[in-house]
């Protein structure tokens, strides 16, 4: 009995030697990999490419709007309404709004 209880201590302790032998080779294995692993430049690469086209585009518009910008004139716009149904006078007209600045009578779309 004590022949066969030795055995299977033997075989036990081989079964985990091998299984520690096992996990040690994954490992190692594992720790090679990290070591070769290099982080892919291409994609970084790309993407800041795309970033800097981006960022051109935007240079390109805003020198496009400061070039239209300083172009701009400043006006006084007035309205001048009195068939409007709505008119406020002294807004839309002053006086008699059957009645142009000139005298005439108001003409839609002309006066």
């Amino acid at each position: 009995m004590t022949n066969r209880l030795l055995a299977l201590f033997y075989l036990l302790t081989l079964c985990a030697i091998i299984v520690l032998l096992t996990a040690l080779n994954g490992l190692i294995h594992n720790a090679r990999l990290l070591q070769e692993y290099e982080p892919p430049t291409q994609t970084k690469d790309f993407l800041q490419h795309i970033e800097q086209e981006r960022m051109d585009e935007l240079q390109q518009r805003i020198e496009e709007l400061e070039n239209i910008f300083s172009q701009a004139e400043t006006f006084t716009v007035t309205a001048y309404a009195p068939l409007d149904p709505n008119a406020i006078e002294g807004f839309c007209y002053s006086g008699d709004p059957n009645v142009t600045a000139s005298g005439g009578r108001p003409i839609p779309y002309q006066t």
